[in-house]
């Protein structure tokens, strides 16, 4: 009886269902699929992000500013890695600037100190966000490794990489 219902629900209402499908965008097979890869490569940034939620909802209790400046940069980080990871142009320089974010956001976490004063857990934020790109280059690395190209540059030592830019202020430059 209940699938009857159904059926005779749907043959009342198939274009307005087909509008909703059309809406969200799996009105075929082929979008579905990539709605589907889409949501799932958002629940594995949010797995892998875990430890790193709690680290970033603490910073934003301390400075907002810092904490607003600290997703820009990861959120720059993830665009590398996923540049990278599909071998677009020049992916080489890519992979070398996750370093170079890296060190920009270390030495914005170090730099909390100054503008804060010392906080209990600052050690603990540094040592989060220092864990969650780190895992992000050894990803990095063991995909570029797998690579049928040549991959002699993944190995060197990269955390000595500056920009070519005369206006960078490097008070505070720990990292």
């Amino acid at each position: 009886m209940l699938r009857l219902i159904i059926l005779i629900l749907i043959f009342i209402y198939h274009k307005e269902i087909f509008n909703y499908l059309k809406k969200i965008n799996i009105s075929s097979f082929e979008n579905l699929k990539k709605n589907i890869s889409d949501k799932n490569k958002k629940f594995k940034n949010f797995i892998k992000k875990g430890p790193l939620n709690n680290t970033l909802i603490t910073l934003k209790k301390t400075d907002k500013k810092t904490y607003k400046e600290c997703k820009i940069i990861l959120h720059n980080i993830l665009i590398l890695k996923d540049r990278v990871l599909e071998r677009k142009k020049n992916y080489r320089y890519d992979y070398e600037n996750i370093f170079y974010e890296k060190k920009k956001l270390m030495n914005i976490l170090s730099s909390l100190i100054v503008k804060k004063g010392f906080l209990k857990n600052h050690e603990l934020l540094i040592d989060d966000f220092d864990f969650y790109i780190s895992k992000i280059i050894d990803e990095l690395k063991i995909s570029l490794r797998n690579a049928k190209y040549n991959s002699d540059w993944v190995d060197v030592n990269y955390y000595s990489i500056e920009p070519r830019d005369e206006n960078i202020n490097y008070n505070y430059d720990i990292y």
